[in-house]
């Protein structure tokens, strides 16, 4: 199935208020998650033994997906322990991305949502062990299961995914047919650890059970009832809770994100990764894993703990964040704009240099057509301009592009300024020079930075020449890592207002890649800051870029033109097209 619902499927779906979707997901689709989770259960029996709850002989190594974790668990002295770990939130992996944004999916939910899809915050593996009473629950709604005044009357729809064959055996789901159109109904029913809608308030309809395989889907509707019933085999039977709602809408956990899964009206907007996924929970001061906490020690501790996590090379983006927050950017604008502080891009007569040597070696001159990439506020597109060449200017921040706007026109200076993401940008014209300064290489990942040179080789003319900068490994060697705790009373770079900072640096000598991660912490939220550097040597970028057919015609110290030094921290290359 690749063509989303038929009309006749989403006039059911909207009738019955649930759908059986057969043959949705391919094995590649379910495989990558029951990989994640039989690693998982893996490290959750060694666990086990560590405690002193499991013994050792009791691991069970060779038992299937479906039996390993009931055979530990009914030999361990806490079996609800184990169970406790399938049942909590910590399942933001690479598998369950990779089923929650299949593609077949996706064509589903866009069937019943629209193309703007939110991966809803409310999703949940679940294992029902073999004979376990915590598993078995009751007549429901999922609505009341989230905050209903805060969901108002937006659309969730649940994709009930088998990970095993799902049987009325071993415990698969019943829902009553058309219940969704009664209207959300007290839930003053418990059971073990849920609540359900009691017998006497169950409205009249046809119960269906609802047996399905792997690659099938059960979707059903927020104010739908269902319920699984108890597993009476002696297998586990595995199922993933994946919720979408349509982007925007109210999702009925304020606190908890969700991700964008696809959106033809902001693509820039989709998580790629399910590291994009954890680092909206980060970046909202949230725990990822969901982990119920109860006392602020519990909270300093993981929170620290998360700070002094050495994240993957470049796992993690805060450049949107960084250029589109209004305070933040403006300081960022304000260090770009200020050429006599060391941190600007370069001092004032460095940037005169730099014009001055640009415009001899390139032959800038009338027509000359130049595209400045992360030009900022234009500190060398209008250098470039005022001797006559056609400049196009992009940049991701909006705060940046206003100012070089407006110094352009209070000028008379004819330059087309884009605000947006350089790796996004599409050119109608092709340009007799690129640049790229402020070493804007280095904090992208092999997959942009190819991206991105792949994009310049295709805007240049055949003549045409790319000029750029990087962190040479003679800087890498210098760099250490090292921790920083300071304190911002009247507020500082990252808040106007009071704030915390811990700076950690991290070194990854294999990749030549450097962080410096920032920590904020504000009253009533945390947020975490990402600055990555990538270190090249002159043979590493020249092999990068002729990946992408460019080729190095001549390397300098800087982009002012001085001789290459080998001891410096940084160096220049001039590329053309191979």
């Amino acid at each position: 199935m690749t063509q989303g619902l038929s009309f006749q499927q989403v006039e059911q779906f909207q009738d019955d208020g649930f759908l059986i979707v057969r043959d949705l997901l391919p094995r590649d689709a379910v495989d990558p998650l029951i990989g994640d989770i039989e690693r998982k259960v893996d490290d959750w029996i060694v666990e086990a033994v560590a405690r002193g709850i499991l013994h050792p002989r009791d691991t069970f190594v060779e038992a299937s997906f479906e039996t390993r974790l009931a055979l530990a668990s009914n030999r361990s002295s806490e079996p609800s322990w184990m169970w406790e770990q399938i049942q909590s939130k910590r399942n933001k992996t690479a598998g369950m991305f990779t089923l929650r944004t299949w593609p077949t999916l996706l064509d589903v939910a866009e069937s019943l949502l629209g193309p703007e899809i939110l991966a809803h915050p409310q999703t949940v593996l679940r294992a029902k062990l073999p004979d376990q009473e915590e598993t078995v629950v009751p007549w429901h709604q999922d609505l009341a299961y989230l905050i209903p005044e805060k969901a108002g009357d937006t659309l969730v729809v649940n994709f009930w995914i088998p990970l095993v064959d799902a049987t009325t055996e071993n415990g698969c789901l019943q829902v009553i047919r058309g219940s969704h159109q009664a209207g959300l109904l007290p839930h003053e029913e418990k059971i073990t650890i849920y609540v359900g809608v009691s017998d006497a308030d169950l409205p009249s309809g046809e119960i269906v059970t609802c047996d399905v395989n792997v690659g099938d889907a059960v979707l059903t509707m927020e104010r739908l009832l269902h319920r699984s019933i108890p597993n009476m085999t002696d297998t586990i039977r595995w199922s993933v809770d994946s919720r979408y709602s349509q982007v925007g809408l109210p999702t009925g956990r304020p606190h908890a994100p969700g991700f964008v899964a696809r959106s033809k009206a902001k693509p820039d907007s989709v998580a790629r990764s399910h590291h994009d996924w954890i680092h909206l929970f980060t970046e909202a001061g949230l725990d990822w894993q969901e982990r119920r906490r109860s006392r602020w020690s519990e909270d300093l501790f993981e929170l620290i703990e998360q700070i002094n996590t050495r994240p993957l090379p470049f796992s993690f983006c805060t450049v949107r964040e960084m250029w589109t927050d209004e305070h933040i950017s403006k300081q960022m604008l304000d260090l770009h704009r200020d050429s006599e502080v060391d941190s600007s891009p370069r001092n004032q007569s460095f940037i005169d240099r730099a014009q001055d040597w640009i415009v001899s070696h390139f032959g800038i001159a009338k027509g000359t057509k130049v595209a400045d990439f992360g030009c900022g506020p234009g500190l060398y597109a209008m250098r470039l301009a005022k001797v006559g060449a056609y400049v196009t200017g992009i940049d991701f921040s909006e705060r940046s592009i206003q100012y070089a706007t407006k110094i352009a026109t209070a000028e008379g200076l004819s330059i087309s300024y884009v605000n947006e993401n350089y790796l996004e940008y599409e050119a109608v014209d092709r340009f007799h020079l690129i640049v790229l300064i402020g070493h804007d290489l280095c904090a992208l990942s092999p997959a942009k930075r190819k991206q991105l040179l792949g994009k310049f080789q295709s805007m240049l003319l055949p003549e045409g020449s790319i000029l750029l900068d990087v962190y040479s490994l003679n800087r890498f060697s210098k760099r250490t890592e090292n921790q920083q705790f300071t304190t911002h009373s009247d507020g500082g770079f990252w808040a106007r207002v009071k704030y915390y900072e811990f700076e950690k640096t991290f070194k990854y000598d294999d990749e030549k890649v450097a962080l410096e991660q920032y920590t904020v912490i504000e009253s009533g939220r945390n947020r975490t800051f990402y600055n990555w550097f990538q270190h090249f040597s002159p043979e590493d970028l020249a092999s990068e870029l002729a990946e992408c057919g460019l080729k190095v015609e001549e390397t300098y110290a800087d982009v002012a033109g001085r001789s290459f030094d080998p001891e410096a921290d940084d160096f220049t290359v001039v590329a053309k097209p191979a």
